[in-house]
């Protein structure tokens, strides 16, 4: 099947987000480690209890880059690859869990995360709106279902920006897993200095990404309930960021706001109000691989097993499949 990547227009999303006071330089070239630490404190979502942190980055208002196209071509020659990451702690798609542990260097990060052989090669990075319910392994379901041959990893830890990646070794994962497609995601990102921060460091995860021989993608979250009124903005941030760095816009989020107004029955959302109910994760990746695979969703059965690279159970009732593949069809179309 031919893969397509993404347009020019804007999807919205928003939640939980904490003000950039700050903004560090934007990395260049290779590795950069930590030489300090200081403690910050920011929220994940509504109602989140603060979470202390460890690490070298802006406290950020929590509610968390460049739209082109994928046709899911690489032009690097073949060759073996090291399956070992530089990330720290093992965390890949199955993993539904927000631990985090220790490298040798005392960093977070994600060390041994491996990414099978397969004909469109995808690497996953966010955090808990990426990890909660196994978006990546729905996605490999999905993408299956519609007869392409996709394997899919993932390295998504809670609060994790973008930035938070880079520190722990971003750089040197896509080095040796050399993924065809990266799709990054981090807060909501709506508020102004929130956007710029999110542009800036797409910009520079997806420099490395090319460099490496794939092409990034930019997963629209979407804003906490509490927060509804930042859709739009959510929504402008990702796909602005995905215009700046030629990438690929997969407007989740849109589709998670439709279904929300539209049948708030089968709502997106969890208990919390912004992570995303096993409906919302479906939906989302009924959006990814319909965008990135050109394919329309409506039609497929309601429950899917995983594929042959693997993925997770998809089971729902026939009317829920119906509802979900038919708004995913229609917010992949409105931004084709």
């Amino acid at each position: 099947m031919g893969m397509l990547g993404m347009w020019a227009r804007r999807a919205e999303v928003g939640g939980r987000e904490s003000v950039v006071v700050a903004r560090p330089e934007q990395p260049q070239g290779g590795m950069t480690h930590l030489c300090s630490e200081r403690t910050t404190a920011h929220r994940e979502s509504a109602g989140a209890s603060l979470r202390t942190e460890s690490r070298v980055r802006p406290r950020m208002d929590w509610e968390g880059g460049n739209m082109g196209r994928w046709d899911g071509s690489s032009s690097r020659p073949s060759r073996p690859r090291n399956r070992l990451g530089a990330y720290a702690c093992l965390l890949i798609a199955t993993f539904a869990t927000g631990a985090g542990c220790l490298g040798q260097d005392g960093s977070n990060g994600v060390t041994g995360v491996s990414l099978g052989e397969a004909e469109q090669r995808i690497l996953f990075v966010g955090n808990s709106l990426t990890y909660t319910n196994d978006l990546p392994g729905a996605v490999a379901t999905v993408a299956a279902a519609l007869g392409n041959d996709v394997a899919v990893a993932s390295v998504a830890y809670p609060n994790y920006a973008l930035q938070d990646h880079w520190y722990a070794g971003f750089e040197g994962l896509v080095t040796d897993l050399e993924p065809d497609l990266v799709v990054m995601q981090q807060g909501p990102s709506s508020l102004p200095e929130n956007q710029l921060f999110l542009a800036t460091w797409a910009d520079t995860l997806s420099r490395a990404v090319r460099a490496a021989g794939g092409e990034p993608a930019l997963l629209m979250v979407w804003p906490s309930l509490d927060r509804e009124f930042a859709f739009d903005d959510v929504r402008d941030a990702y796909h602005d960021a995905a215009v700046g760095v030629g990438g690929t816009f997969l407007p989740a989020g849109e589709a998670l706001r439709v279904l929300h107004t539209q049948q708030p029955d089968l709502s997106p959302f969890g208990p919390d109000g912004f992570h995303p109910s096993d409906h919302g994760t479906v939906l989302a990746a009924y959006v990814i691989a319909g965008t990135l695979f050109g394919d329309q969703v409506l039609g497929l059965d309601a429950r899917l097993d995983p594929g042959p690279n693997g993925g997770r159970v998809i089971a729902l009732d026939e009317s829920a499949a119906t509802a979900l593949q038919t708004i995913a069809d229609s917010v992949v179309a409105a931004w084709r």
